[in-house]
């Protein structure tokens, strides 16, 4: 992993990988189990598939269908305000919420633009069962406020990283090598899946094509004023990260299905 000799101790490239593959699956588990799943057994059905990115309810009322674009921007919003309230934690944790905070939001931000665009999909299933399908306008409105949701996410993680990381090639280091990790984690484990390559696709859609700007992360002009905090090295980290990868793969990567 090319990160810059002289940083190697401060931010090793195991840590760094195994952070990013855990946030990576947070927002799988948010939207889909957490978040559609909490909402299906509010209204009295309960769930017949979950996966990585498909989630059957007994009840397909719009409720279920908001349940989990609402639960990864919430969950992104409170792991962006544990980072700034946290006043000195571990590097490791630091990363984990920065990514977990980019990962949902370019998520939904990018999803919002795809659903007008395409015309389906949670938040289109929203809007035409409450308020009727989409006119242009509306379409042209819920897509600018997903492309609004997608600068602000991309600047607040560009901004998180170089604090982290305390200078800009270290931060591109570890925004390139977190997309790469995150994006081979979640499409190996929504490989297995036998629910079709829809499945697959909308997995690879949601984590690697909306998390674009963790690699093409832009280079920043002039010098950061933040030196960063040493990685503190934990062993247990990449072996959990392994444990719950292997979890995620069986359970949401494989699909989970239940009958009618």
């Amino acid at each position: 992993m090319p990160f810059i000799t002289a940083a190697r101790l401060r931010f090793p490239a195991l840590i760094v990988l195994s952070v990013a593959v855990l946030a990576a699956i947070t927002p799988s588990v948010v939207h889909e189990f957490i978040g559609h799943g909490s909402m299906c057994l509010a209204v009295g059905g309960h769930p017949t598939v979950v996966s990585t990115s498909k989630f059957w309810c007994t009840v397909p009322t719009p409720v279920v269908a908001a349940g989990g674009p609402a639960a990864n921007l919430l969950v992104g919003l409170i792991c962006l305000v544990l980072r700034l309230r946290l006043r000195t934690p571990a590097p490791a944790l630091q990363l984990y919420l920065a990514l977990v905070t980019a990962f949902a939001w370019f998520w939904e931000g990018g999803y919002a633009i795809q659903a007008m665009l395409l015309r389906r999909g949670d938040l289109y299933d929203l809007l035409a069962h409450t308020l009727g399908p989409p006119g242009i306008g509306m379409s042209i409105l819920i897509a600018l406020a997903g492309a609004t949701l997608y600068i602000i996410s991309a600047a607040v993680t560009r901004t998180a990283l170089l604090s982290i990381a305390g200078n800009a090639t270290l931060a591109r280091h570890v925004s390139r090598s977190s997309w790469l990790a995150g994006t081979l984690a979640v499409t190996i484990a929504a490989s297995i899946s036998p629910l079709g390559p829809t499945n697959l696709l909308d997995t690879v859609l949601a984590i690697g094509l909306a998390g674009l700007p963790l690699l093409v992360f832009p280079p920043h002009r002039g010098t950061s004023s933040v030196t960063g905090t040493p990685f503190t090295g934990n062993a247990m980290i990449p072996v959990l990260t392994a444990v719950i990868w292997v979890l995620f793969t069986a359970t949401l990567g494989y699909g989970i299905t239940w009958g009618n």
